[in-house]
């Protein structure tokens, strides 16, 4: 199995936390990781999703949470900035 380390940040918080994951893992589950991390009471964990924020100020995009971290071309090894952020930003971003 390999790790993917990524630098989350919540909306709500000024707190960044390094975290890291299985690179086969789903995204929905690396949301509930970080929802218990943050201390995000369950109800409230299903309403958000990760936006990996890229290099490009402004760009990034939302993580699907039925897919597994690597299909959003993200490998092994690599670190990156993922915002942790309400799906209300993701229907008003689409």
């Amino acid at each position: 199995m390999t790790a993917l380390t990524l630098r989350v940040k919540i909306a709500e918080q000024e707190t960044i936390k390094t975290m890291q994951f299985v690179l086969e893992s789903m995204v929905y589950d690396a949301c509930q990781t970080v929802a218990d991390s943050f201390d995000i009471p369950a109800a409230r964990a299903k309403y958000y999703g990760l936006f990996l924020i890229e290099a490009a100020p402004g760009k990034g995009k939302w993580l699907d949470n039925r897919k597994d971290l690597g299909v959003h071309c993200l490998t092994d090894g690599v670190s990156g900035v993922a915002k942790f952020l309400p799906l209300i930003a993701h229907l008003l971003s689409s």
